[in-house]
C-alpha cells in the first residue's frame, strides 16, 4: 500500500506545508495561518491544571482498529510509503519523520507521537472526561505522527513554549496541528504556551 503521509492530509485544511528552506510553499499559506490564528483565539487561556492526577493507564491506547491491528499499526500503515503488511499487522516501508527530517526504514525505530501529549492534555481541562473520552483522544489518528523515537523522547510532554521540531521547515505545520488538536477537543492553553504558539504562527 502506497499512501500519502497522514500528516499532510490532516494539515491540508489548516496550513500549507513549508518548503525545504522554511519559505511558504504556496501563496495560500497566509490564509491557512489565519485560520489557525482564528482557532487559537477561540481557545481558553488559563493556568495549567496541575492538581489533576495524570496516569497514562487512564488513557487507553492503542485501541483495536480491526483485523487484529491497533491504532499504532494503522498509523504506521497510513503514514508510510511503499508499505507492505505481513503476519497480520507487521509492516515494512519507509517513513519520513517530520520532527527531525530523518528517513526511517525500520518501523521499530519509530514512536507514534500524540501531537498534544497525553500528559499535556491532562493539564488542559479534562477533569470531566470519561474513560471513553480519554480513549477517543488517545487514539485519534488525526493528531498522531510516526516519528523517530529519539525526537519523540526529546519532546516528552512539553508544549511549544519549551519544544519545537528540530526540522524548522515543519514548525509552522506543527504549531497549526497543535492548535487544531486543542481546538477540536476544547483544551485550554496556559499563557506561556499561548504566547509561544501565537508568535510562532505569526512568523509563518
Amino acid at each position: 500500500m502506497n499512501t500519502k503521509p497522514i500528516a499532510a492530509v490532516a494539515l491540508a485544511s489548516t496550513i500549507t506545508l513549508l518548503g525545504a528552506c522554511g519559505t511558504p510553499a504556496a501563496s495560500s499559506t497566509d490564509t491557512d495561518v489565519s485560520k489557525a490564528l482564528v482557532m487559537l483565539d477561540e481557545l481558553t487561556v488559563a493556568p495549567e491544571d496541575t492538581g489533576y492526577h495524570y496516569d497514562r493507564d487512564d488513557w487507553p491506547h492503542w485501541s483495536s482498529t480491526g483485523g487484529g491491528c491497533d491504532t499504532r499499526d494503522t498509523v504506521l500503515q497510513e503514514q508510510g510509503q511503499s508499505v507492505k503488511v505481513f503476519d497480520g499487522c507487521a509492516v515494512t516501508g519507509v517513513w519520513a519523520s517530520v520532527y527531525d527530517g530523518e528517513t526511517v526504514h525500520d518501523a521499530k525505530d519509530l514512536d507514534i507521537d500524540h501531537v498534544v501529549p497525553l500528559a499535556e492534555a491532562a493539564r488542559s481541562g479534562v477533569r470531566d472526561w470519561s474513560r471513553v473520552d480519554r480513549e477517543r483522544y488517545a487514539n485519534d489518528k488525526r493528531f498522531l505522527l510516526a516519528v523517530t523515537a529519539s525526537s519523540n523522547r526529546s519532546k516528552g510532554d512539553d508544549d511549544p513554549a519549551r519544544w519545537l521540531p528540530s526540522d524548522s521547515s515543519y514548525r509552522c505545520a506543527y504549531l497549526a496541528l497543535w492548535v487544531e488538536a486543542k481546538h477540536t477537543y476544547k483544551l485550554a492553553m496556559d499563557p506561556d504556551e499561548h504566547q509561544a504558539v501565537t508568535s510562532g504562527l505569526k512568523r509563518c
